[in-house]
């Protein structure tokens, strides 16, 4: 189950909305995270930080688990390197393998977002999990 982090309203508010679309019941992976210049532009550095953090414990309180944090590499540099890297990350970067700053290191590749499977119309996104992380790692 996956949150798009946005400016636009409390953030108390979105994981209220969170909570009743994903009963604890029906969730096998640890809950998502987006966050990126698109959803929280509107907030300063220590804004994003901060609601980022209430968003996650508010995850952690209530379904025993952090929540994976969703971003791209040079959003993670920017802004959440020094407080959230010791969470699972999922990082997005089509370019290269990513690069992150600090201590923290990512679980998740998102390497493209324009792969091909049999069966399915159009694009979809290619993932990879990084070595040493398995998909138990990552399930509640």
């Amino acid at each position: 189950a996956y949150h798009f982090l946005s400016w636009k309203s409390p953030v108390r508010s979105q994981f209220e909305n969170y909570k009743r679309h994903v009963p604890k019941s029906k969730i096998d992976l640890l809950p998502m995270v987006d966050v990126e210049k698109s959803g929280v532009g509107g907030w300063s550095a220590e804004q994003i930080n901060d609601s980022l953090q209430v968003f996650c414990d508010l995850v952690k309180d209530h379904y025993g688990k952090r929540p994976v944090i969703y971003t791209y590499s040079h959003f993670y540099n920017t802004y959440l390197y020094e407080r959230f890297h010791n969470y699972y990350l999922f990082i997005a970067n089509y370019n290269h393998y990513p690069n992150i700053k600090g201590v923290g290191q990512h679980n998740i590749w998102q390497k493209s977002e324009r792969g091909r499977m049999n069966g399915i119309k159009g694009f979809v996104d290619l993932d990879v999990l990084s070595n040493g992380t398995t998909l138990e790692d990552i399930s509640m």
